[in-house]
């Protein structure tokens, strides 16, 4: 992945799993073009296989897929954290973008498909490397707590804000009602 990003001579980076199958250029589409449209959707995109094991609509790890586009302005300054990671890359990254507020979209792609583990080892070691997958991306997390701690105050913002906007424009209704009030029977 390291050696993807600084040997790519192009802006957009997209990074699609090895082992992935039924590729097609509506696939690379899919990706790039929440970056690059008018509305500029996203800083980064996640694409699903849709042919796998668990259905994209719900599944809980989609966040950890391998497909996915980006600038490559916003991956380069964490090239070398996350030069030595593997398994929880991923993790890492999505924890970047988040912790500096860049919007992710998902988005699922229709006709590829992912082998699971299950597919191409036998369920004992499948069931190892889940274990062993799950490991690295939890220590990912643990050595990470400040992207974590920066995600979380982040949301805190964003509520804050939320609510403040709630609260004025609950204020409004009753200086208006107070208003009609006063009108009425004064």
């Amino acid at each position: 992945m390291v050696t993807g990003v600084e040997n790519a001579s192009r802006d957009i980076i997209l990074f699609f799993d090895a082992d992935v199958s039924g590729i097609e250029a509506k696939h690379f589409d899919q990706l790039i073009k929440p970056l690059i449209d008018k509305e500029n959707e996203a800083d980064m995109v996640l694409g699903s296989p849709s042919e796998t094991l668990i259905d994209y609509r719900v599944n809980p790890f989609k966040s950890l897929t391998g497909e996915r586009a980006m600038y490559k302005k916003d991956i380069e300054p964490i090239v070398d954290n996350i030069r030595d990671i593997r398994f929880g890359v991923e993790t890492y990254i999505n924890l970047h973008f988040q912790a500096h507020r860049k919007r992710i979209k998902y988005t699922l792609l229709d006709g590829l498909t992912h082998p699971t583990k299950y597919d191409k080892v036998s369920a004992g070691k499948a069931t190892k490397e889940f274990i062993d997958e799950g490991k690295e991306i939890a220590v990912t997390l643990l050595n990470n707590y400040d992207l974590i701690t920066k995600r979380i105050s982040n949301s805190f913002g964003e509520q804050s804000n939320t609510i403040k906007e709630k609260f004025k424009v609950l204020q409004n209704e009753i200086n208006e009602r107070i208003q009609v009030l006063l009108k009425n029977n004064g």
